[in-house]
């Protein structure tokens, strides 16, 4: 490999003076990436200079990373030789849309409408990421696109298999649609049966299942209630489970990566698998417990956009729609998601909320529910949580007992420290990992070796359970889709046409399959994802690595997180990292010490944008 890789680079290097380039328009492409990447894109890149019969070549210049982003700020908005393509992150899209008054980014809306069915196959959400409306601070499906989306990097629950195996959990692998057909004897995702695995009852659509056929150790009927200590839905005391004469385990416990965990549910195997003595007392285990957790942390992510956004939250709210963005994270509103109804289970009705132009799950105001026009087969949810209950309970992990937390995690600054969440996910400290991304699978992989088995399930999400068992009432299954790489045009370009024809080059299967194959981030298009990412992984863990494809759709960044300035999620981010997270902050003092501050960079950030 580092013999092609070298040789590749210097194909990239001839520029003109290579055979292929003479009498070709050059189009310059620049990016920044690892060797794996950068291997697979200058692969594409040779196929298509030597199959095009566009008359183009492309010239491939991988920047180094540290100044990427400083190098290519710097060359555009001098507007007088920069690439005619480049990478760009949904990140910093916002940025070189917007700066140097007008931005330097070529709007590709006009390239669509005169060929609308050159993208077809692309995510809706991982489309609406580079979308943005720099006249209003807008990011709507009518904004201008102002870049394509080459790869995806989503972001799943990681679980230490092994720990959880001697801790007595069995770790079963069934799509919900298959779990009839699973208790009836069929194989799992992994060709395993129920007699595989010492399952003697019916197993349940959860994704953690404490249950024998008689006893329900979940606890988790009925509507869920917070008021800002208290989360267990009843207030129903929580059990460790049950240890035989001979120290083990004697509860059956079964976790399935199909399907995600509920809130609590993702709780009760945190508090099974935190093994820490400082969390637990010298009283906790029973005596003669032979298998008390490795791990000494049971569940941790650093991130809340699983439970707020999974509610309707949002880090700030657009109320009008025109960019009068506003400060949200403690908003005390409820919402409703509107379901469609798809026939399949007359109980559960569907687990497919509808979206809208963006690929968003669509949430409204619990008041305004009854005015909101709807379709026949579609239906509202039952309330959900508020952010404002969504974003406590999801701190209440990380807290320290005397505080009135579980603490089943880490707290980001005074237990991780300088060190990082997946070092403490690959070093067997940590059981559950949320967040772990795409693009970590080559790393972790690395670091873990063969000291324990792994594998990904589904982000947790919130619901709640009717007293048959079956789902009652259900958030939006979401977490942070980080990351994703776009491939943007220089406004100054004299190459336009070319440029484009490339871009859609890259937006094609043939360029998808080159980059799925390294195994490190997922293509756009998701046919290709099951193609090739999936069966470039299918003989390393994680086993469930289909997972990544088949969440794709309802993974999303955040559109309010990155404006052309970041500080405004700064001025609020530290402080509540630094204080909140550690206990030294109420979230009532905090969201009272920091809201107004945040609206006003948010008016300041428009102010200088010259929006006001």
């Amino acid at each position: 490999m580092s013999v092609l890789f070298a040789g590749n680079l210097l194909s990239a290097c001839k520029d003109d003076s290579d055979p292929l380039a003479k009498g070709k328009t050059i189009v310059e492409y620049w990016r920044s990436s690892a060797m794996e990447q950068a291997v697979a894109i200058q692969n594409a890149i040779n196929w298509y200079n030597e199959n095009n019969t566009d008359n183009i070549y492309i010239k491939y210049v991988n920047k180094p990373a540290a100044s990427y982003q400083e190098l290519l700020s710097r060359t555009l908005s001098a507007g007088v030789k920069g690439p005619d393509l480049f990478s760009v992150g949904a990140a910093n899209v916002k940025a070189y849309a917007s700066f140097t008054g007008g931005g330097v980014l070529e709007n590709l809306q006009g390239y669509i409408d005169a060929d609308p069915d050159g993208l077809s196959g692309i995510e809706p959400a991982a489309l609406s990421c580079f979308r943005y409306g720099a006249d209003k601070m807008t990011v709507n499906a009518t904004d201008p696109l102002y870049a394509l989306p080459v790869g995806v990097n989503t972001a799943v629950l990681s679980y230490n298999a092994t720990a959880m195996k001697n801790q007595g959990i069995i770790i079963v692998s069934v799509d919900e649609e298959n779990i009839e057909a699973f208790n009836d004897g069929a194989p799992d995702n992994y060709g395993n049966t129920k007699e595989d695995y010492g399952i003697t009852w019916d197993i349940r659509p959860r994704g953690f299942d404490r249950w024998d056929g008689e006893t329900d150790r979940n606890y988790i009927k009925g509507t869920y209630v917070a008021d800002g200590k208290t989360f267990i839905a009843n207030s129903e005391e929580w059990t460790l489970p049950e240890y035989g004469s001979d120290g083990k385990v004697a509860e059956k416990m079964v976790f399935n990566n199909r399907i995600a965990m509920s809130w609590d549910e993702v709780e009760d195997v945190g508090r099974i698998m935190t093994g820490l003595n400082k969390n637990r007392g010298p009283n906790y285990y029973p005596s003669g417990c032979k298998y008390r957790p490795s791990t000494d942390w049971g569940f941790y992510t650093r991130y809340w956009f699983a439970y707020g956004w999974g509610v309707g939250g949002g880090a700030c709210k657009d109320p009008t729609g025109n960019g009068d963005w506003e400060f949200a994270l403690g908003e005390t509103n409820r919402y409703c998601l509107l379901y469609e109804k798809s026939g399949v289970n007359a109980d559960m009705e569907t687990d497919s909320p509808v979206v809208d132009g963006n690929g968003r799950p669509i949430f409204v105001k619990e008041n305004e529910v009854s005015s909101y026009e709807k379709k026949d087969n579609q239906y509202f949810s039952d309330p959900l949580p508020s952010q404002f209950q969504a974003f406590e309970r999801f701190f209440y992990q990380q807290k320290p007992k005397e505080y009135g937390g579980l603490y089943i995690g880490p707290r980001q600054t005074s237990d991780i420290g300088g060190s990082t969440e997946l070092a403490f996910f690959t070093t067997g400290r940590m059981c559950m990992f949320g967040h772990f991304e795409t693009s970590m699978i080559l790393s972790a992989r690395k670091a873990i070796g063969d000291s324990f088995e792994w594998d990904i399930a589904p982000a947790p999400v919130y619901k709640t359970y009717k007293e048959d068992g079956t789902v009652d009432n259900k958030g939006a299954e979401i977490f942070y889709n980080y990351q994703n790489s776009g491939i943007a045009m220089w406004n100054n370009s004299p190459r336009k046409e070319a440029a484009y024809k490339v871009m859609k080059y890259f937006s094609s299967g043939k360029y998808q399959e080159f980059i799925c194959d390294t195994g490190y981030t997922l293509s756009s298009v998701a046919e290709y994802n099951y193609n090739n990412f999936v069966r470039a992984n299918e003989n390393q863990p994680p086993k469930n690595v289909k997972l990544f494809a088949d969440t794709l759709p309802m993974r999303f960044q955040d559109e309010n997180t990155y404006f052309p300035d970041a500080y405004w999620v700064t001025y609020w981010s530290e402080p509540l990292n630094s204080q909140y997270r550690e206990n030294n902050l109420s979230f009532e003092k905090f969201l009272e010490t920091y809201t107004d501050g945040t609206n006003s960079e948010l008016r300041k950030l428009k102010e200088e944008l010259g929006l006001l």
